[in-house]
């Protein structure tokens, strides 16, 4: 007779309690990932401590159930459509990249699954939060010993700063998503554990160094709706300790405002030598067409590859399979989509993007309104970005539902023992 899962009794995720092994090895993976040494989608020495890490959980799980959310249900039907679709596709071609993608999916998976558990137990939480600040300033440290790579392309050396990664964008990501799981689990009841201006300062100097420009939209978005939640906190906070911190992290938004109005001049004269300002205007110039022209050269889509989308519009239905991309001759070039939903979209159709859609959903719906500002960042982020192969991307949604049934008992209802 199969065992079948039980729902917590309220109370119970305050006493839960991960394997120390299991918890160790996650931070590991965490703090590891990082660090590049081989050619980027290939196995890098942190992916393989994440499989030591999950044939740990399969021990630990040993006759238990493996899938501790409902939700995850979903995602599992997801990645089967992921199969599916790319294994049509590499029977008609026989391209590795197929099967590749594939496992990309099949890894991010089982980290869901690993993380689900882990993330019921507040210790664990407090571990991760001091993980990702440590990482945070890894990088910086790593800038100043000069032991950091930079970006190189055809006119050679370039001054965006790689860090420890094969991309600046991807060091720039992974940076601002360390700092939104601090920020997430600071909301957690009972955690204890604080981001302080430091902290967000850090990220800034590392984004200055990459100058990537959708992530310093991402951070804008961020900046701007958190500083409106922080406005309108007072009005719907009851806890008087936490209205007492908003309104000093309130007062902190406003002092910074100031000073940066006294040295605006300095600022701006900074900015406009640096790179990521001369970036900003290239990226201007690509949006002012949608089709490129002698004015913008090529557009923005085209730029970053979604003019797949609107040029075989018929793949946007069952999915066009990820990989083999030189098949698209007549697209501006045969690289892959840099666009989390619309990549999704084009290479696996309507059916599954809606089951990655409704995953995302659950795990953030009738979560705290101070969130709002991290996924709308990374909504708007990954409209030029593939985000769906970086662990912490998946982390941040499972944190949201982490925060919702730690908060509030009352939705404690798709998480088992």
């Amino acid at each position: 007779m199969i065992n079948q899962p039980q729902l917590h009794a309220p109370g119970s995720l305050t006493e839960h309690r991960a394997p120390k092994l299991l918890q160790y090895l996650f931070l590991l993976y965490i703090f590891v990932k990082p660090f590049y040494v081989f050619e980027s989608g290939s196995f890098q020495p942190g992916d393989f401590i994440f499989v030591a890490c999950f044939l740990v959980f399969l021990y630990y799980s040993g006759s238990d159930v493996l899938i501790h959310s409902k939700f995850d249900y979903i995602l599992i039907v997801f990645v089967m459509f992921v199969f599916i679709v790319n294994f049509v596709y590499f029977s008609l071609y026989r391209e590795s990249e197929f099967v590749l993608s594939t496992l990309y999916y099949i890894f991010n998976l089982a980290l869901v699954l690993v993380a689900r558990r882990l993330l019921l137990d507040k210790s664990f939480l407090r571990r991760l939060f001091w993980t990702c600040r440590i990482c945070l300033y890894l990088q910086i440290l790593i800038y100043f010993l000069k032991l950091g790579k930079y970006y190189v392309d055809e006119n050679g050396v370039t001054d965006r700063y790689l860090g420890s990664f094969n991309d600046p964008n991807q060091l720039a990501f992974y940076c601002f998503c360390v700092l939104m799981v601090m920020y997430i689990i600071e909301k957690i009841y009972d955690i204890k554990c604080r981001v302080s201006l430091i902290d967000y300062g850090a990220f800034v100097f590392i984004l200055y160094l990459t100058a990537s420009t959708g992530m310093l939209l991402a951070f804008m978005v961020f900046f701007v709706l958190y500083v409106l939640t922080l406005l309108a906190s007072p009005l719907f906070e009851i806890n008087p300790e936490r209205k007492r911190k908003l309104l000093l992290a309130l007062l902190g938004v406003v002092i910074v405002f100031i000073v940066s109005l006294i040295f605006s001049r300095q600022i701006n004269a900074f900015v406009e030598k640096s790179e990521i300002f001369s970036r900003v205007l290239e990226k201007e110039t690509l949006s002012t067409s949608t089709t490129g022209s002698e004015i913008a050269g090529n557009s923005i889509w085209q730029e970053r590859n979604i003019d797949k989308l609107y040029i075989y519009p018929q793949y946007n239905i069952l999915g066009a399979g990820q990989g083999y991309f030189e098949r698209f001759w007549q697209a501006h070039s045969s690289g892959e989509i840099h666009s989390t939903l619309l990549s999704i979209l084009f290479c696996y159709g309507i059916i599954p993007t809606f089951l990655f859609l409704y995953w995302i959903w659950a795990n953030i719906r009738r979560t705290s309104l101070y969130f709002i500002p991290v996924f709308a960042a990374l909504a708007v982020e990954s409209i030029t970005l593939l985000n769906q192969r970086q662990p912490l991307f998946w982390l941040l949604f499972m944190l949201a539902y982490t925060y919702r049934i730690m908060e509030d008992r009352r939705y404690e209802d798709a998480v088992y023992t």
